[in-house]
């Protein structure tokens, strides 16, 4: 056999060694090259403000294991005639987000959150614009002891410079914050005793 035969033919098998390294390493046409995207975390933030001087008094986030887009909420109220209560449930969860008692000429205690992260454990934002839900706010409560001279911006004020309000707002542009007034003591109730409670989904 000639060399120039041998030349050609030893390039055929390098060609092939070279060829079959090449295909062991490639990824298998049905492997997907992409990482699990996992849903975002269905997260739920409850502020409480002091009711005479809108100051905010502390913060619980609670974490959902489903994702959900929709937040509902359901509410059981007992009316105080001597002793009652109000609860509020996420319902698309069927869980208890708030439970207080109200008492007539006297005060009722708080029983769910059981107690709330403190406000030095929040950050606030730099930025020294003023921001507000773009789809508003809705009342859970209407028991009226409030009366009508109810000033919620001024309450809305102390908490929307939280760089956590505004995360949640940021990721969650459509949401409607959910408030209402805990009055525990009611009859000669003692406004003092009163706290907003805000409701904020991511």
């Amino acid at each position: 056999m000639c060399i120039k035969n041998q030349i050609v033919i030893v390039s055929i098998i390098v060609c092939c060694m070279v060829s079959c390294t090449k295909n062991n390493n490639a990824i298998p046409s049905n492997t997907s090259t992409n990482a699990t995207v996992l849903p975002p975390q269905n997260k739920l933030l409850t502020l409480k403000i002091d009711y005479l001087t809108n100051t905010f008094e502390g913060a619980l986030e609670t974490i959902y294991s489903n994702p959900t887009s929709s937040f509902t909420i359901s509410k059981q109220y007992k009316t105080p005639g001597d002793f009652g209560y109000i609860n509020f449930f996420y319902q698309e969860f069927n869980q208890l987000i708030f439970d207080g008692e109200i008492i007539w000429m006297e005060k009722g205690n708080l029983i769910y959150p059981t107690s709330f992260i403190a406000p030095s454990q929040f950050s606030i934002t730099t930025s020294p614009s003023s921001v507000t839900p773009s789809a508003g706010f809705e009342n859970l409560d209407n028991t009226g002891y409030a009366g009508n001279n109810v000033n919620f911006y001024a309450m809305w004020g102390a908490i929307q410079n939280l760089a956590l309000v505004r995360s949640y707002l940021n990721s969650n542009p459509t949401c409607t914050v959910k408030y209402f007034l805990y009055t525990p003591s009611v009859g000669v109730g003692n406004p003092a005793d009163w706290d907003w409670i805000v409701f904020i989904k991511n």
